[in-house]
């Protein structure tokens, strides 16, 4: 991110994270510690999983009906 005039710019990494194979018993109250591994810094994160099921495609159905006068 930029920074205010007169101050450097705050450098903000990002992380991603790929779980799968989830069941219903694993949803609940998680937390990741990530450390840097060019400092001393480490940041814990608090998160909530939530496992759904997966939905089937779903099926629709348009009728379409003018009314009135032919024409």
């Amino acid at each position: 991110m930029p920074g205010e005039k007169g101050h450097p710019a705050t450098i903000m990494p990002t992380y991603s994270l790929h779980i799968s194979n989830l069941s219903w018993e694993d949803s609940g109250p998680y937390q990741a510690q990530v450390n840097l591994r060019k400092s001393q810094i480490s940041t814990m994160q608090h998160y909530n999983l939530h496992v759904y099921r997966w939905l089937s495609q779903p099926h629709m159905t348009v009728n379409f009906e003018i009314s009135g006068e032919e024409g």
